[in-house]
C-alpha cells in the first residue's frame, strides 16, 4: 500500500518563526484558517525538527488535516492537527500528540506531569490529566507492555 502525500517539508532552523506547516499551507494554498492551524503548530513544534503531510484525498474537504512527526533530544512524537471554520467565522484548530517513555505511567506522572491536576480514568489502565496551566490542554496515560513503557497522548484546542 503505498501513501498519497502531496507536500513533505522539513524545517528545522531555530531561527525560523514559522513551522512546515506554514509551508505546507502555502503551498497546498489552504485560504481558511491559515492563522490558527499556524499558532497551534508553533506551540508544540516550536523549534525542533520536524515534518507533516497532508494526504490527497483531504485536499477538497473543509476541515484542514496534516500528520506529522517532531524529533525531540530524547524521543518522537506523532503529531495530528485538525482545523475546522465555525458557523461564527472562528477557527477551532486542536493537535493531538502522541509519545512512548520507557517508563511505567506512574513514574512519567512524577516526572513530567506532576504539576497536573488528576481529571480522571478511562479504565484500569488509562488516567487522565489536566494542565494547571492550560486547563483545556488534557494528557491521556496509559500503562502499556505490563505496565513497562506508558504511551502517552495530549490533546490541547484553541479557538
Amino acid at each position: 500500500m503505498s501513501l498519497s502525500v502531496v507536500s513533505i517539508v522539513i524545517s528545522a532552523s531555530s531561527a525560523m518563526a514559522s513551522t512546515s506547516i506554514d509551508k505546507l499551507l502555502a503551498q497546498q494554498q489552504v485560504d481558511h484558517c491559515q492563522k490558527s492551524i499556524s499558532t497551534i503548530a508553533q506551540q508544540v513544534v516550536k523549534t525542533n525538527k520536524h515534518r507533516f503531510h497532508r494526504p490527497k484525498a483531504d485536499l477538497d474537504r473543509e476541515q484542514f488535516s496534516a500528520i506529522g512527526v517532531v524529533e525531540y533530544r530524547d524521543r518522537n512524537s506523532h503529531l495530528n492537527i485538525t482545523t475546522n471554520a465555525q458557523a461564527d467565522g472562528h477557527c477551532e484548530s486542536t493537535i493531538t500528540e502522541t509519545f512512548v517513555v520507557p517508563h511505567p505511567c506512574i513514574t512519567a506522572r512524577e516526572e513530567v506531569f506532576k504539576k497536573w491536576t488528576f481529571f480522571g480514568q478511562l479504565n484500569a489502565a488509562t488516567m487522565v490529566l489536566s494542565s494547571k496551566k492550560q486547563p483545556d490542554k488534557l494528557a491521556y496515560l496509559s500503562n502499556a507492555i505490563d505496565g513497562s513503557i506508558c504511551l502517552i497522548t495530549t490533546k490541547y484546542s484553541t479557538r
